[in-house]
């Protein structure tokens, strides 16, 4: 199997080589101040932790569908129709947990067999 030409034509993360460059920084001692998101280094808040303890503990917890919650699908179409002028059919949106998973989702659509 092949890579695709375009997607050959991606680039390295730019948060992956800032982070790496940000981590060569704090180890020579160079003061470095984070001001994006990425993983986070401290406890969730107290509320969060008993809102997904009380849904665990109820047995509801299935998977999401692959393209994302139908609900949060709506409201990507309804933003995007507001702000650009264009309705997306359901089908050509995608929820994703963040956009790395969006790129290997779209990688793994236009790899050549």
């Amino acid at each position: 199997m092949s890579i695709s030409y375009i997607a050959k034509q991606i680039g390295e993360s730019a948060t992956l080589k800032l982070n790496e460059t940000a981590a060569i920084l704090r180890a020579k001692g160079d003061p470095v101040i984070h001001l994006g998101g990425g993983e986070p280094k401290g406890k969730p808040p107290l509320d969060a932790i008993l809102a997904a303890t009380s849904l665990l503990t109820s047995a509801e917890v299935r998977y999401t569908p692959p393209d994302g919650i139908p609900a949060l699908k709506q409201a990507i179409i309804r933003y995007t129709e507001d702000f650009y002028g264009w309705r997306p059919a359901p089908e050509q949106v995608m929820a994703s947990g963040g956009a790395k998973q969006a790129i290997m989702s779209a990688l793994h659509a236009i790899l050549d067999p």
